[in-house]
């Protein structure tokens, strides 16, 4: 991913952007934004590796499905 996607958002590390690729890209974009707003919650004002382990551990197997299914089914709304 290119710093420039990383524009008006938070600072990340090198690290936690590298392991942000690790995600699946079908539940990246949502585990980015989810990765931004528990930064925000904690008054970080860096996103670090272990917050990208963390929401990664939060989109698991069982919750990338659920993910992909909203993501669907919103598509099919629109």
């Amino acid at each position: 991913m290119s710093d420039s996607n990383f524009i008006d958002a938070l600072q990340w590390t090198s690290e936690a952007k590298e392991k942000l690729q690790n995600i699946p890209f079908f539940v990246r974009a949502q585990a980015r934004a989810r990765l931004e707003q528990l930064a925000r919650e904690a008054n970080q004002e860096i996103v670090t590796p272990d917050l990208v382990e963390q929401v990664r551990l939060e989109f698991g197997q069982e919750n990338i499905l659920e993910v992909v299914t909203m993501t669907v089914a919103k598509n099919l709304a629109d």
